[in-house]
């Protein structure tokens, strides 16, 4: 249940040492105010004390409103550990408000999930990987899901490609997703060639399907860089190289020894 603050530092900062506090600044005479607050109890109910919710009367605590810097009400502000670490202003509908929360309360499916995305641009798959699957006990989000498409492709394309398939534009992650998909789609489809230059193309395709995954790169650069290869798979040896690049990440070796030919192919 919400508690209406007497003691703020006791209530909401000291409490946020224990769990985070999710704090209402409002006021009785705001309209907005009293369409925003069932809604953030129904949440707090639903979170099953993941968090509390505190409640601040600005006309009974103007102190505490000014030091916050709440300028206009309903202002939410979440306390972790003593300090604001996330907040909005305005009553929000309900779907935007669970998605603030499931962004600003940190759980132990999104700090695993950092932690998996820091090893995943260091290079150590191994460790994001076990930190993603670990943290599907709990539930991936969507983001961790792709991440998690992006560190199994290699091995298990199929299953990468399952894991972003709903997965859109709006998310963070999405150039990932959009890498594993084109990539997977292409190395299901096995179309005749043309021309030299779609064989070429398709060698490519060959040689990442069977792990040569530098040897693609080559092939794909060069066709980027020769009379009509733009034109093979409406750009898709270009496409190719983007999603590599985007799944090895910036700091893999072989992303750096390609890079800066296939910069030179594009122009």
């Amino acid at each position: 249940m919400p508690i209406d603050v007497a003691s703020f530092q006791e209530e909401v900062i000291q409490a946020s040492h224990r769990l985070p506090i999710v704090v209402d600044f409002w006021a009785e005479w705001c309209g907005p105010c009293r369409v925003l607050g069932p809604v953030l109890e129904a949440l707090e109910a639903e979170s099953e004390g993941e968090w509390r919710l505190a409640k601040v009367d600005v006309q009974d605590h103007q102190d505490i409103a000014t030091q916050y810097k709440v300028s206009g009400i309903p202002a939410v502000k979440l306390f972790v550990d003593g300090s604001v670490t996330s907040e909005f202003t305005g009553a929000l509908p309900e779907e935007q408000v669970r998605r603030w929360l499931d962004a600003a309360i940190p759980t132990e499916a999104s700090q695993a999930l950092v932690e998996a995305e820091s090893a995943f641009d260091r290079g150590e798959r191994d460790l994001a990987r076990s930190l993603l699957e670990t943290a599907t006990e709990e539930g991936l989000d969507p983001e961790g899901q792709i991440l998690l498409s992006a560190v199994l492709f290699g091995e298990d394309p199929e299953r990468a490609v399952s894991l972003v398939s709903d997965a859109d534009e709006t998310n963070r992650l999405w150039p990932l997703a959009e890498s594993v998909r084109f990539l997977g789609s292409r190395l299901k489809d096995e179309p005749g060639a043309e021309s030299e230059i779609e064989q070429r193309y398709l060698d490519g395709i060959r040689k990442f399907r069977d792990g040569d995954v530098e040897g693609a790169l080559k092939v794909w650069i060069d066709v980027v860089g020769s009379p009509g290869g733009r034109k093979v798979d409406e750009d898709g040896a270009r496409r190719a190289c983007i999603a590599v690049f985007h799944l090895l990440g910036e700091s893999h070796p072989i992303t750096q020894a390609c890079r800066r030919p296939f910069s030179t192919a594009l122009y």
